[in-house]
């Protein structure tokens, strides 16, 4: 991990094809919200285990999720949406607003 944790925060939204401006804008909410904006500009690769972990969630890394999950546990604002097996979850998310996560529609 090279980047800053901002540039993490933000890579995925730019790779869904978010604008630069807005993916970190977004990113910025995102770290706000897990605790790790005062760290936003040091390397990503010296954040704490925990501190890696919520990164993850900021950046919402489906790709990891998908490649080391046996089940997915969705939570939307604190609720729980889905749960289910990961291969059912990515390949047919039953509620749609695993499906708008899915489709990068959902941050």
């Amino acid at each position: 991990m090279r980047r800053s944790v901002l540039e993490n925060a933000a890579f995925g939204l730019l790779l869904h094809g978010t604008p630069r401006r807005e993916a970190f804008r977004r990113a910025e909410v995102l770290l706000k919200r897990v605790g790790l904006w005062e760290k936003a500009h040091r390397p990503a690769r010296g954040l704490s285990g925990g501190e890696a972990v919520r990164l993850a969630l900021a950046t919402h890394d489906l790709f990891q999720a998908r490649r080391l999950a046996n089940w997915v546990l969705f939570l939307h604002l604190g609720q729980v949406v889905e749960a289910a097996p990961a291969s059912r979850f990515f390949q047919a998310p039953q509620d749609p607003r695993s499906q708008a996560l899915l489709e990068g529609r959902l941050f």
